[in-house]
C-alpha cells in the first residue's frame, strides 16, 4: 500500500507566514509539517510515500529532503521531475 500526501496548496489562509515558505515546510514544534504526516504513514508501514507539491516548490523540498528529511519519498510535479 502506498500513502500520499498532499502539499501543492497555496496556502492562502496562512498567509503572510506562507507568502515564502510552503504551509507544508512551515515548522511546528521544529520540525516541517509534512514530516508529522511522513512519520504516521511510516508508523502504518506504507510500502511508499509520495508528495504532491506545486511545481515552484520543487527545490524548497529538494533542499529539505537533502537537509536530512526522509530519504525514501518520491515527489513528482507536473512537468515529471520527480526524486
Amino acid at each position: 500500500m502506498k500513502g500520499l500526501i498532499f502539499c501543492a496548496g497555496r496556502g492562502s489562509r496562512l498567509y503572510p507566514f506562507s507568502e515564502v515558505t510552503p504551509k507544508a515546510l512551515l515548522p511546528a514544534a521544529n520540525k516541517p509539517i509534512h514530516y508529522y504526516c511522513i512519520e504516521q504513514l511510516v508508523n502504518l508501514q506504507k510500502c511508499g510515500i509520495g508528495i504532491v507539491i506545486r511545481p515552484q516548490n520543487l527545490t524548497l523540498f529538494m533542499k529539505e529532503i537533502d537537509r536530512g528529511g526522509p530519504q525514501s519519498v518520491y515527489v513528482q510535479t507536473s512537468w515529471g521531475t520527480n526524486r
